[in-house]
């Protein structure tokens, strides 16, 4: 590794190596973790206890899960839809933050990876957005 800058000197280029422990590694985070229930950009699961995208606060799209689940409204929530035809109660307790993303793209393909590799998903979405190539990855 020595020898890169005096391979590069020969070219008029000169390069600076950078050290393997920086300041930054020194010193934890200097930012608190968001609490599970503010975090947004999140992909979700909440499991059935028988058998997500969103933009807004991970508590606010759970509480109307739960408030369709409880009003039988199958039509604002997939999980709704599928309580009332299997006759099937959402586990609230056992819901997990499955990944996260600031970006609307990139948060559909990840929520299409999830429902993919998901031996039973509730969520009808087949995946629209996960190239053909990735969606063979996912079910193997």
């Amino acid at each position: 590794m020595t020898y890169a800058p005096r391979v590069l000197n020969n070219y008029n280029i000169k390069a600076a190596l950078k050290p393997h422990q920086t300041i930054g590694c020194l010193f934890p985070k200097s930012k608190d973790p968001v609490p599970k229930d503010q975090a947004r950009g999140v992909i979700y699961f909440i499991p059935c206890k028988d058998c997500g995208e969103i933009k807004r606060k991970f508590i606010t799209r759970f509480r109307e899960h739960q408030k369709a689940v409880k009003q039988k409204h199958p039509k604002k929530s997939t999980l709704a839809e599928h309580c009332l035809q299997s006759g099937h109660a959402a586990s609230w307790v056992s819901s997990t933050i499955l990944r996260t993303s600031t970006s609307w793209r990139n948060r559909r393909l990840l929520e299409a990876w999830e429902i993919n590799t998901c031996k039973s998903p509730v969520n009808p979405d087949d995946g629209l957005y996960l190239p053909q190539e990735y969606r063979a990855l996912a079910l193997s």
